[in-house]
């Protein structure tokens, strides 16, 4: 389970994502193409092309963690602005 509250943000990634990166080059493109703290607290979801599996990289207090989804019904994302934030 991903603890969180209700003050926890929540930043989408809406560019297609291989799904076959480790957390540590998800961690690159939240620096370096979202230019925001992995370490923030926050939640970063990111999806692949078909929109059918997701990723969650967050910060559990210990370390950088990962979490997959597969969803067969697909993941309906918005395609702009490239990084908005949900709060």
């Amino acid at each position: 389970m991903i603890g969180g509250s209700c003050s926890t943000r929540i930043f989408l990634c809406t560019q297609d994502t291989d799904m076959r990166k480790s957390f540590d080059s998800l961690r690159g493109i939240i620096r370096s193409a979202m230019h925001l703290d992995p370490l923030s607290g926050g939640l970063f979801l990111f999806k692949n092309k078909r929109g059918d599996r997701i990723k969650i990289v967050y910060w559990d207090g210990d370390g950088c963690a990962t979490r997959g989804r597969s969803n067969m019904n697909g993941i309906k994302m918005p395609r702009e602005p490239p990084f908005p934030v949900l709060t």
